[in-house]
């Protein structure tokens, strides 16, 4: 009922758009934490010599790493990971996207400077 009358009548708020706020709010997030974890595993892939794989902290590191410099005799190499530093990863480039998302919302919603008139 409600809804009718508010689509006839432009003055009348729709009841529903704070739900759609958040809901849209939600969508944004999920999307920016699924593009974090991309690229959190796409760091995980760079090698950095003495550091390990991931930035900005080293998540993932290779066990022939623990020889140090030199060649480890019959040692099988695997991948060692710290899920905390993986998650802190995620944290950090979500909330890099997620200022970025602000930034270009804010510079969208600036007001344009008109052309002096010479």
């Amino acid at each position: 009922m409600q809804l009718s009358a508010a689509l006839t009548n432009p003055e009348q708020p729709i009841v529903g758009l704070r739900g759609m706020k958040r809901f849209s709010f939600w969508v944004r997030i999920l999307a920016l934490v699924l593009i974090a974890v991309l690229v959190t595993v796409a760091t995980g892939e760079l090698h950095i010599v003495g550091w390990g794989y991931g930035l900005p902290l080293p998540w993932k590191r290779d066990s022939s790493m623990d020889c140090g410099m030199q060649v480890c005799p019959l040692v099988v190499s695997y991948f060692i990971y710290n899920w905390f530093f993986f998650l802190f990863d995620v944290l950090f480039y979500t909330a890099i996207g997620h200022g970025l998302f602000h930034a270009f919302r804010k510079l969208k919603q600036s007001p344009t400077i008109p052309a002096s008139k010479a």
